[in-house]
């Protein structure tokens, strides 16, 4: 097959690395495939190719805050894309996360339709059924068409004018009578709330999970003792971690910080990997960013728990890798994250429970070695990969290549 992905990044992050296994997977077994992408370090794996320079994608940034319109624009790297896909003529288009400033999604989902190429679109997060929310929220608004936003987001919130509803009825016209779109959700949760959606509610949502490189992320014996001698943490301390590509808000480090405060008399060490700064107690050590894959998955092969503290989400990639590496995970029950918790892997507590949360981290135990193969087995990025490839062959089969050129 022909297959080309799209997303915002390539190899970094949660999408990036998604891309990147999957491309790896297509690849290796001699399909062709080639991925388009945005913002972020250029590579230099074949068939992969950065469409537009970080500056770019800043003005542009610039440019919806001041219109107000969150996904348009971009009309030289949107060109570029579409010179592109006319240029390869692939089998399928796979859409991941197109966010980050670096195309009009409006006018490249036109173009697809247009043109009749069988585009097989995740929903990663809301904005593909939203007026520009990644995450609506309680905000219910996207049910029925998106006015002036509430949740206000900085994808909405345009300097002068709120074109929420003309975002969401650009993407309602769009996805009118598309008989060669599929929609995957990566959570069921996501799924459901794509279902309910005006814009898709036309769509059967087919749920596809997330994988991880389960030959990275796994158990490693030796890792606890290694970051207890590196950070000098007691034999009798119970390690904690929090990874997430920022310390934001949404990712909910201010209450991993609580957190760890409620639990400064107990035998616990925090650790938190993803931002800067100094720490603001005594138990929590800031272990800054780690871009390293190899370093990340010896960190979570080290720790006793991750604490997932998010918002919101809708299938966090960590939880994932933290299993695959056999550690269990503590999270809120908020998106997607209780599909990523299975049984004896972890526990789920209500959203902003800190105190359910301190107590979970206290009394749970170490996961059985069935339950860590099961994890390892259901989030294998391989898995993902080949039902992706069953998915995009299921459309070729049922609709041909016949779109134009």
């Amino acid at each position: 097959m022909n297959i080309l992905q799209i997303n915002c990044v390539y190899g970094g992050g949660s999408t990036g690395g998604i891309t990147r296994d999957l491309h790896r997977f297509f690849l290796a077994r001699g399909h062709r495939s080639a991925v388009l992408y945005g913002r972020g370090p250029k590579s230099r794996e074949p068939f992969v190719t950065q469409v537009c320079p970080a500056w770019y994608a800043k003005i542009h940034g610039l440019g919806a805050r001041l219109t107000g319109l969150a996904y348009g624009g971009c009309n030289r790297s949107t060109r570029v894309l579409t010179e592109y896909i006319d240029r390869i003529v692939p089998d399928v288009v796979h859409l991941q996360c197109i966010n980050g400033h670096f195309c009009s999604l409006y006018g490249l989902l036109e173009f697809l339709k247009r043109k009749n190429v069988p585009t097989v679109l995740t929903l990663h997060a809301e904005f593909p059924y939203t007026g520009g929310c990644s995450h609506a929220g309680d905000c219910a608004g996207w049910r029925q068409g998106c006015g002036n936003c509430p949740v206000n987001s900085p994808e909405t919130a345009g300097i002068w004018k709120n074109r929420a509803e003309e975002g969401w009825r650009r993407l309602c016209s769009i996805y009118r009578n598309w008989d060669r779109l599929a929609v995957v959700g990566c959570s069921h949760w996501i799924a459901g709330r794509a279902a309910a959606s005006s814009a898709l509610s036309g769509f059967p949502v087919t749920v596809i999970a997330n994988g991880v490189d389960v030959s990275l992320f796994s158990p490693q014996p030796d890792a606890a003792a290694r970051l207890r001698r590196r950070l000098s943490v007691g034999s009798e301390e119970r390690v904690v971690l929090f990874a997430a590509p920022r310390f934001s808000r949404a990712k909910g480090f201010d209450l991993f910080v609580q957190l760890a405060r409620l639990c400064r008399d107990a035998p616990v060490r925090f650790l938190a990997a993803g931002g800067e700064g100094r720490s603001p107690l005594r138990n929590l050590t800031i272990l800054g960013h780690i871009s390293n894959r190899e370093q990340l998955a010896e960190l979570y092969a080290a720790a006793d728990v991750l604490a997932v503290c998010s918002r919101q989400e809708t299938f966090p990639t960590v939880c994932l890798e933290a299993a695959a590496c056999g550690t269990p995970v503590i999270g809120f029950s908020v998106g997607g994250v209780p599909e990523t918790i299975l049984p004896g892997m972890g526990a789920v507590v209500p959203l902003g429970d800190i105190s359910a949360m301190s107590r979970a981290l206290l009394e749970l135990p170490p996961p059985s070695g069935a339950a860590v193969a099961h994890a390892r087995t259901l989030w294998d990025s391989r898995r993902m990969a080949r039902q992706y490839l069953a998915l995009y062959q299921d459309m070729v089969l049922r609709n041909g290549k016949d779109h134009a050129g």
